[in-house]
């Protein structure tokens, strides 16, 4: 099995509790230990306009710590589903 990550996930892009540092690292071992990790690219724009409204992607695009790692998770999304 591919799983699709970046280690820009690992950052604490957000204040909440789930963004902490170190919240993935069990998890990313298991992960590494028994399967292939894939990097995402950034999806494209009209990727993700195709399930969120334009106002929604523009709130998210104004978080600037929040957007590149959101584009990078709906890239991996796109590529896990392809």
């Amino acid at each position: 099995m591919k799983v699709w990550f970046h280690e820009r996930f690992l950052e604490r892009y957000a204040r909440d509790p789930a963004a902490e540092e170190g919240r993935l690292d069990t998890m990313l071992a298991a992960v590494r230990a028994r399967h292939e990790l894939a990097v995402p690219e950034p999806a494209a724009e009209e990727d993700v306009l195709r399930v969120h409204t334009p106002r929604h992607f523009e709130e998210i695009r104004r978080e600037r710590r929040v957007f590149p790692v959101a584009m990078l998770a709906a890239g991996g999304a796109v590529a896990a589903a392809e």
